[in-house]
């Protein structure tokens, strides 16, 4: 049975004027060829290595790169004190609760890369809608995928369902006020029922066994631009909405959260500033990266975007670029046609 366009695209009530969204009939994504993990001595001792530089900042307070470091002192949310204990461990939690997108429809029969991008779009309107945070949005997205690899034969005609009970358990940890159960079904005009968003819930949560929180790339993307000390805020919206565009491609999603968060502010500083110093001294010290090291991830996102820019009749009405319009996100929607128009 194939998803139809108009269980997504009525998930919003039309007396809020969300635009419908004209969903891809052919996605481009090909898993063949995966990379095995590497868990060779190499990756563990660059991985010191990276430590090693983070250790090297808490202890060298006179160092010519600690310009910035009174402004993490002086920033609360950085939690000064325990800097230096957050940043080694975010290395080791980065894979923690990760889905293993080599095989995430190894359990699947019924349902496709197709109805994974449908459902991603899904997310996107509903969380917009309630105005949810980015983090709660890329949580239910890490959640809906983490349950695709695990959970067998899933039908076309529970992804409604499963989606808001995704949205439902990402609101229950990220968000003080959460919508009710029956905010969710008012909004995707009853058709899902509230008794199948329980179920699903239950389900969800006992396949994952309650272990939901994960580093988001979003973290480390926040990271990085305030380790930038870039003032243009363009740039760092710019670069969410390429993760978001991401999203749609499996290839890219199989590396680590911080090598797709610095890849994609690699190509927004790239492309807004069209200059050979995107990725300067400063930002790799304190990424601990460099340009080698995020070369295959940056072409594999490069490579996606030059496709969706060829279907751009496909896209242009995606739900994204509404959202990415706002003023919230610095209307960098406008910005990402005529600027990757430019480049590529």
């Amino acid at each position: 049975m194939k998803l139809s366009n108009s269980n997504f695209s009525s998930g919003i009530s039309n007396n809020n004027k969300i635009n419908n969204i004209k969903l891809l009939k052919k996605p481009f994504q090909n898993i063949s060829n995966f990379p095995k993990e590497n868990n060779s001595p190499k990756k563990n001792e660059k991985n010191q290595k990276i430590k090693l530089k983070i250790n090297y900042l808490i202890s060298n307070k006179n160092d010519k790169k600690n310009n910035i470091f009174n402004n993490i002192k002086n920033n609360p949310q950085f939690v000064y004190e325990y800097f230096n204990i957050i940043n080694t461990n975010l290395l080791d939690l980065e894979n923690k609760n990760i889905p293993n997108y080599q095989s995430i429809f190894k359990h699947q029969n019924k349902i496709s890369f197709q109805h994974r991008i449908d459902c991603i779009r899904f997310i996107n309107q509903v969380n917009n809608f309630f105005s949810s945070l980015q983090e709660t949005h890329f949580l239910s997205i890490n959640i809906l995928d983490r349950f695709i690899c695990n959970y067998p034969n899933i039908e076309t005609k529970d992804l409604n369902s499963i989606c808001c009970s995704t949205i439902f358990i990402a609101n229950k940890f990220e968000e003080i006020y959460i919508p009710l159960l029956s905010d969710f079904i008012k909004v995707t005009n009853n058709n899902v029922k509230e008794k199948d968003v329980l179920k699903w819930e239950y389900k969800i949560l006992s396949y994952l066994d309650f272990e939901i929180l994960t580093v988001s790339p979003l973290f480390f993307l926040e990271r990085t631009h305030f380790f930038s000390q870039d003032e243009n805020k363009e740039v760092f919206y710019f670069a969410q909405l390429l993760l978001e565009i991401l999203f749609y491609d499996i290839n890219f999603m199989k590396f680590k959260c911080s090598f797709r968060a610095n890849s994609v502010y690699y190509i927004s500083r790239k492309i807004i500033y069209n200059n050979d110093d995107v990725w300067n001294n400063k930002l790799k010290f304190f990424t601990g990266l460099n340009e080698k090291d995020l070369k295959d991830c940056i072409k594999e996102g490069m490579n996606f975007i030059k496709k969706f820019i060829k279907n751009k009749k496909k896209f242009k009405d995606d739900y994204l670029f509404f959202k990415y319009d706002s003023k919230k996100f610095f209307s960098v929607s406008d910005l990402f046609f005529k600027k990757i128009k430019e480049n590529l």
